[in-house]
């Protein structure tokens, strides 16, 4: 399930509209990638997407995912500022 969730965000046609992320942009705190993702439309989409497709697992299954959810995030969030590395999820 976490692969398919994972691949389902990452392989999004990307539309032209504009959408907002998941999180406040306007919020301090945020780290470089999130700071990145406010910067992109497409980036914006794919991480409300994300959260969205997120919000449709049950809670037993967001449980059963929790660590992969956070190793996910820890290697997102490694990429900073690069653009390439966030949307694709290789650095």
């Amino acid at each position: 399930m976490k692969k398919v969730i994972f691949t389902l965000g990452l392989s999004l046609a990307l539309a032209s509209t504009a959408y907002a992320q998941s999180y406040n942009c306007q919020q301090g705190g945020l780290n470089a990638t999130e700071r990145t993702i406010c910067q992109y439309s497409d980036l914006g989409y794919q991480d409300s997407e994300m959260a969205r497709l997120w919000g449709l697992l049950t809670a037993s299954d967001r449980n059963a995912m929790r660590a992969g959810q956070r190793q996910w995030l820890k290697e997102r969030n490694w990429c900073g500022t690069d653009y390439s590395c966030i949307y694709t999820g290789s650095h």
